[in-house]
Formats: structure tokens, sequence, C-alpha cells
């Protein structure tokens, strides 16, 4: 029986929609665009900058939990990382496990490579085969190991599905593929209520299975990570810090709920309410530092402006005297949202307009979906320190996109109203046209903190044609005419925290 994936989506000629009877095209063409999406929907799951020390000699491990597909899918994992000495050898594992318990955790390994560094400081991109996932996985652990002869600096992974073709059974999620054999086997074969409820219910299910990454915050598991909450940060018998703001942009201008999961510890003494995650001017919500997994939903209402369609996410964490509280992870999940109804209302052919009505319904579910710019993840790391201060990340780009922009995160120095950065610059690496994009040291704000102490002050800034506060054409060429997603590899200097979007696509799909 054909089950047929196209390997390019298909947009409606909506003009087509006006026969006079409901006819096998374009219908069988918006329902392959169902196949389209099993396959192709790829939002990444993980999209994450390490913060970790620079040109450390040891292995090096991180905990990360994750929301996998209900589905078991097959997932990609992209890790960089680079030595200060060329032709280096660090091995890189990943594992799983469906029970975490900090140390105690029983890790199952998914698998393992060695990577040679083709340059001193020159970044490594080690790309894994797709390996399936369970869907009661609820934490990988990435592993790098010490190259012995020279430093290592770990830059980040990003974890994205990658399925496969569609395939016949109806899956957990509730995903139900396009079998064209009925309607191939014969002149006048039946087009029924099922065909245009499927195009609600499948891409539905996609869009709900599939997590896209909008906050990551992720430090080395061990007893002295990059940052600690520490009496020490201030010198004072009670502390706390607040990291610098970072930008997660959404593309749907909507009231959205974040879900949020949490690895963080203590020395000692009390756990509870130690991690504060918040969302400037709204909500924050509170985990404990246990050890273990702690879930959380945090609430984000974007408005309708393409400059302001997220929100702030701003971290914390306090400690009691004498005792240090340690974040290992905490990331953020976005799920669009959808339409609920199937469609199901039908038509006799005595009703044309009604008919094309429900075709036009049909094909904009599945084709909304599969335009909808994925989530511009905010990623909070440090960008300061001495040989941080250039990172390394990929953005997922989805089909038909032409142009992205960013926001950047900044901090100054407490007192002096001075940054300690300079010009934040984003270059991309994958697209046609390699794009420099520099933000210059002025700003309008009045920051008062550095990064990780109590205070800390930031400054987003977002990227446009004509942005004021930024120098020349802040926007990034991306690959053009692809209608299938891909990474693009991303160089970043001089900041606290980014975030890509994509902000223009191909003429068909209008304006982002």
């Amino acid at each position: 029986m054909p089950i047929t994936t196209p390997a390019s989506l298909v947009l409606t000629n909506k003009a087509k929609l006006l026969a006079p009877a409901m006819a096998l095209e374009p219908l069988k063409s918006v329902m392959k665009n169902i196949n389209y999406l099993w396959k192709f929907h790829t939002p990444p799951l993980l999209s994450v900058v390490y913060n970790t020390d620079a040109l450390a000699s040891r292995d090096t491990e991180y905990h990360i939990p994750i929301l996998p597909s209900a589905d078991g899918l097959d997932y990609v994992f992209v890790h960089r990382f680079e030595c200060d000495q060329a032709t280096q050898t660090v091995t890189v594992y990943v594992d799983t496990c469906t029970t975490y318990a900090g140390a105690g955790t029983a890790w199952t390994n998914v698998y393992s490579t060695a990577e040679v560094t083709a340059g001193a400081n020159v970044v490594k991109i080690s790309t894994s085969a797709a390996y399936t996932i369970a869907a009661n996985v609820v934490a990988i652990r990435c592993r790098y190991t010490d190259p012995g002869a020279a430093g290592k600096t770990d830059h980040g992974v990003t974890m994205y599905p990658a399925p496969g073709d569609a395939v016949a059974a109806k899956k957990t999620s509730g995903f139900q593929s396009f079998d064209s054999a009925a309607l191939d086997a014969a002149t006048g074969a039946a087009i029924t209520e099922e065909h245009i409820k499927r195009c609600a219910s499948s891409s539905r299910a996609v869009a709900e299975d599939r997590r896209q990454c909008a906050f990551a915050f992720v430090q080395e598991y061990s007893s002295a990570p990059h940052f600690v909450c520490s009496d020490a940060i201030l010198g004072s018998a009670a502390n706390g810090y607040s990291l610098p703001a970072v930008w997660a942009r959404l593309p749907q201008f909507s009231a959205h709920t974040i879900t949020l999961r949490c690895i963080a510890e203590v020395s000692a003494g009390a756990t509870a309410a130690k991690v504060k995650l918040g969302i400037q001017a709204g909500e924050s919500t509170t985990f404990a530092a246990s050890g273990s997994i702690e879930s959380g939903t945090i609430s984000l209402s974007t408005s309708n402006s393409i400059l302001a369609g997220g929100g702030n996410f701003v971290l914390s964490a306090n400690n009691t005297a004498g005792n240090s509280t340690r974040i290992f992870a905490l990331i953020g999940w976005y799920t669009p949202i959808v339409p609920q109804d199937d469609i199901v209302a039908w038509a006799s052919d005595n009703y044309p307009s009604a008919k094309a009505y429900l075709l036009a319904t049909a094909a904009n579910r599945v084709e909304a979906l599969a335009v909808l710019p994925y989530c511009g993840t905010a990623h909070l790391f440090d960008g300061l320190t001495t040989n941080l201060r250039t990172r390394y990340l990929g953005a997922l780009v989805g089909p038909g996109s032409e142009r992205a922009r960013a926001n950047v995160s900044r901090s100054w120095t407490a007192g002096t109203n001075t940054s300690t950065y300079g010009p934040s610059t984003i270059t991309g690496t994958t697209s046609a046209v390699v794009t420099q994009v520099e933000w210059p040291l002025e700003n309008s704000s009045s920051p008062t903190g550095t990064f990780g102490t109590l205070g800390a002050a930031s400054d987003v800034v977002t990227s446009g044609d004509t942005d004021s506060a930024t120098s020349g054409d802040t926007t990034i060429d991306l690959a053009q005419g692809t209608m299938v997603p891909y990474i693009e590899e991303l160089t970043v200097t001089d900041m606290a925290g980014v975030a890509v979007f994509v902000s223009r696509q191909l003429e068909a799909f209008g304006e982002v």
C-alpha cells in the first residue's frame, strides 16, 4: 500500500479549490503533506550552549532533562566543542535513563564516537546518526573525554527528531499517515469525511507531541560547576544571584504555558525553593534543589508585535548560609497552539462552496504547522570569561525561511554602567551567503550588576533591518529555497545569551 512521503512541501493553489465537486486533487497533495509533517517537522527538543570552564583538562558530563515524543522517535544529536591544539581526540557519549537519581542514576549508552579536531581553537561539530529515544526516557547524559594533551571547551548540543518516512500504524501521539491506495484504486473513488478529519487530527498530534526548546541553561555535572550560588559571591552570610535576562521568541501571539524541568542540588541544608525562573513583568516559578528532576510550568503571554513576540526569562538561585546551590540544568519547552476540532462537518455535492471551504480548512491545518517557524530558544551562557567570548550553536530553520533575526543579551560592570563586552556579533556559516551581524556597545540601559551576581543587569537588543540601536543591516541570511528543515550553524561573540528566530519566509508564505 503506497504511503508516500513527499520530498518537498507542496502548497495548495487556492484557486483550484473552487471546483464544482471535490476531486482527487488537490486533496491527495494536501493529505500527502500529512506524511511530510511526520518526517520533516523537526523542531529541536534541546538547543543548549553549555555553561562550563574554558579549556578544561578533564572528562566532562552534563545531565539534561528531556520530554521526548510519545511515539519513540529517532533523534539526531549535534555536539560542538573545541581544543586549543590540533588533531586531538575527544570521545563523545550520549546516555539515557528512565529514572533519574543524580550520581546514582543507572544510565544506558545510546552511542559513542571518537572525534578528531581539525585545528587549534576551531570548533568541531559532531553529528550523530539517528537513534531511537523511548517515550519514557526522562534525561540524557552527554559526556566528552579529556583529550589529554590539550584543553577542551564544550560548547553545546542540539537534539532534534529524525523519524524517517511515515508508516501505516496509528501512533501513540494520535498521528495517522495518509495511504493513497483507496483514492488511487479507481476513478470515482470515495472521498470521505475521514480524509478531511485526518488533516486536522494528524497535524495536531505532531504539533503537540514534538515539544520545542524555549529556554536552556545547562552546567557541567560536578561538585563545582561553572556558576555556584554560595556565600562567596558577595561575601555575606545570605546570598543569591540573578543571571542576565534572556529572550525567547515564540512564533504565535497568544497565552502560552512553558513546560519546565530542573536538576539542581545543594551541598547541604534546606532544598526547598532554591531555584527560580521568572518572566520579567510576569510570573515566576520555583524549584527545589533536590538532586532529582523537578517539574513546573510558567505562563508567557506574547504581545502582537514581531519584536515582542516572546518574553525575558530571568534565572535566579539562593543558598542557605554556609552552603551552596548548584543548578545543573533548567530546560523549558513551548508547544504550538493548534485548533482542537477535527473539521467533521460535511457537505454534499450540491454545495461546492461548502466543500471548497472544508478542503481549504484542511489544507491550512497541515500547511500552517509546516511553515510555522520554530521557537527561538533563549540560550543563557557565559560569553564573558576569557576563552568563552566566542560560542557556537545551531538554529533549526524550518521550510521556506529566508532571513532571521536575534535577541542578544549583554551585562555590565556593577556601578559603572559600562559594558564588559566588545561588539556582539553573530556569524552564520551554512547559509548561501555568510552573514555577520554586529551590535555596538551603545545602549540605553542603566545596568547595575555583573554576570553571576545579585541584581545582574542586562539589555536585550533585537536585530532588524533598520534598528537604530544596531550597526547596519542586522538580519541574518539563510539558505533560501529549501523546503526541508536544516541547521544554521552560528558563531556568536561577546554576549550573555541569544535567541535566533526566523523573521521572513518565501513570498508564498508572506511575512512572518
